[in-house]
């Protein structure tokens, strides 16, 4: 069975069963199954099928049709470091023009 023929099968349970056993029998085409398979467990529980009947289909855990029905997230994305920030470009000060705050002394002697 190929790609292309698990795509037509129209029954979403069959196709994502289908594509399962592709990832494992054509690792090449693994990704490609791997996206068909998600689509057609979006679609049979969009279809009011339940988790456990999708479960049972795939040979999985009902966690992993959870795991398969949310939304993908990718590593070092989930949470938002916050970053040191850089001094802001007034802070940056050019020695030749600035003076001595306590007497106006130019801090670089002009000459």
């Amino acid at each position: 069975m190929d790609l292309d023929t698990v795509r037509a099968i129209t029954d979403p349970l069959e196709r994502a069963a289908a594509a399962d056993r592709l990832m494992w029998e054509r690792p090449a085409q693994g990704s490609a199954a791997r996206a068909v398979r998600r689509e057609a467990v979006l679609e049979a529980v969009a279809g009011g099928r339940a988790e456990e009947e999708v479960a049972a289909a795939l040979r999985v855990e009902v966690r992993d049709v959870v795991l398969l029905t949310r939304e993908p997230v990718l590593p070092g994305w989930a949470v938002p470091r916050p970053r040191a920030t850089a001094p802001p470009a007034a802070a940056v000060v050019d020695l030749r023009e600035a003076q001595d705050l306590r007497g106006g002394r130019d801090l670089v002697p002009r000459g």
